[in-house]
């Protein structure tokens, strides 16, 4: 009996060791297998931030590579991450689609008003309903939607000069140079 209660603890140990390798490479490498990335953009419908009226969703947009940026008026990480925007709006030659999340209309459009609008295109999620379809973890979050209405590039946190210089702008490069 004593033998059993051995290789049970043992195996139990093994077992632990090997969960714990796998949470922590997961923790290192949180973009490794991305569900979103090379899957359609979810074709949720937008109310538009500058004309409440109007609608869109992304399929609006096939043929066009772009990027979609969720943000709010009430994110320090998205106002640090503005400048990043503003650069990328007058260098990349890609479409900025923001997405104000749970934020009010009024908040994020004073907010642009302020800091500056790098977006082509502004629209609202209040509800929130669409960063579940999207898979929001947290905003700031940005996407790369190709052509094909497809995400071809997820990233969590706020942009910086070195994720656009390394990142974004090659990727817009390809994907504008094959349009």
């Amino acid at each position: 009996m004593p033998n059993t209660r051995r290789i049970f603890f043992g195996l139990a140990a093994v077992l632990c060791l090997g969960l714990g390798v796998a949470v922590w490479w997961l923790w290192r490498h949180p973009y490794a297998a991305d569900p979103l990335v090379y899957r359609a953009a979810p074709d949720y419908v937008f109310n538009r931030l500058d004309a409440p009226e109007a609608q869109f969703k992304p399929s609006d947009w096939l043929g066009r590579p772009y990027l979609v940026s969720f943000f709010a008026s009430w994110c320090r990480p998205c106002h640090a991450e503005h400048p990043v925007l503003m650069e990328l709006a007058r260098s990349s030659g890609i479409a900025l689609v923001g997405i104000a999340y749970r934020d009010r209309p009024e908040d994020a459009k004073r907010m642009l008003q302020k800091m500056g609008n790098p977006y082509q295109l502004l629209l609202s999620d209040y509800s929130g309903k669409a960063a579940v379809n999207w898979g929001l973890r947290g905003v700031p979050e940005s996407f790369i939607v190709d052509g094909a209405g497809q995400i071809v590039w997820h990233y969590v946190g706020p942009l910086t000069q070195q994720v656009a210089a390394d990142q974004i702008l090659p990727l817009a490069a390809a994907l504008i140079g094959a349009e």
